[in-house]
């Protein structure tokens, strides 16, 4: 039989140590609820939850609690994870792990495209912090590859960074272009993708993907475009668009010649200074000051645990 009272300390105790982790680190502690499946199998909507984890570890902005951990306290408190979507499910998790975020949501399947609800949610307050919808047509296996990163980082309020260009591949690279660079993505003409798009130009790079809160969008750069020349350079491909970018340094404006269907269109974009940069800045800035609320209380609390766990070990 569980012991009430040593349980509840446990977990107190597993609490005040992430947070003061936390606090050391600077980094926001989350934990990930496994995503409902729709129109997909559940085994498969735990397989790109494990990786949306992983990948938000990798963003450097959340201090990410091991799902086994999570299991595991929610299995002493005889909690059924199963079915746990809606914000107050979520929110008790969150209470029960003792993190100050908890990350849930969906990821669904219509047609031929995959879409990833995810959401931040406040423990303390039930309120949303962050909200994306990331929509992805392609291939499942793709969408885990790559897609993933995608969620993490739209959660995370950042965009891609910490990328060697010399080892990136053109794939690699083409994403970091889209969230951070460029503000859009692209891909080859000749591409089974691009097989859905509707084009009258016969080279070039066809826009897939764009960024909303990027200059990109705001200079209406739309999907179905295709970009014909960077600069002086004729574009022919992926990797020949990519050499041509890479010959602008960061801060540099970049004229880009786009073929929308019989029109020609001038696109000036600066790279790496995306619209809504600093806003999304100051987003992540926000989170990091809620753990910094707290952190007083949880140091005090944290002393009175350890005495109450000695009390409780010394009888």
């Amino acid at each position: 039989m569980v012991n009430a009272p040593l349980l509840k300390n446990k977990i107190q105790l597993v609490s005040a140590v992430i947070f003061l982790s936390s606090a050391v680190s600077g980094q926001i502690p989350i934990a990930v609820v496994e995503f409902e499946g729709k129109n997909i199998s559940q085994a498969e909507a735990s397989i790109l939850t494990d990786r949306l984890r992983n990948e938000l570890f990798r963003t450097d902005a959340f201090q990410v609690i091991e799902r086994e951990m999570v299991e595991q306290i929610l299995s002493e408190q005889d909690f059924q994870l199963s079915g746990c979507t809606t914000n107050e499910c979520l929110v008790e998790v969150g209470k029960l792990v003792g993190v100050g975020i908890i990350v849930g949501g969906s990821i669904g399947k219509v047609g031929n495209v995959f879409t990833v609800s995810a959401r931040l949610v406040d423990v303390e307050t039930g309120k949303l912090v962050q909200v994306t919808d990331y929509d992805y047509e392609g291939e499942i296996g793709e969408l885990l590859k790559s897609g993933m990163r995608g969620v993490a980082l739209e959660l995370s309020g950042e965009k891609i960074t910490g990328i060697d260009p010399e080892r990136a591949s053109d794939e690699e690279w083409n994403e970091f272009s889209q969230y951070r660079l460029m503000g859009f993505s692209v891909i080859d003409l000749d591409s089974q993708e691009a097989q859905n798009y509707s084009f009258e130009a016969e080279s070039g790079v066809l826009v897939a993907k764009v960024n909303s809160s990027s200059t990109a969008a705001k200079g209406g750069i739309q999907p179905g475009d295709v970009v014909v020349k960077v600069g002086n350079n004729n574009i022919n491909n992926l990797h020949n668009y990519r050499q041509s970018i890479e010959d602008y340094k960061e801060g540099e404006t970049v004229l880009l010649r786009m073929v929308r269907g019989n029109s020609i269109h001038l696109v000036a974009i600066d790279l790496n200074h995306q619209a809504n940069d600093g806003e999304l800045r100051k987003n992540r800035n926000t989170k990091r000051a809620f753990l910094s609320l707290g952190l007083l209380e949880m140091l005090l609390g944290f002393a009175g645990i350890i005495f109450v766990l000695g009390l409780t070990v010394g009888g």
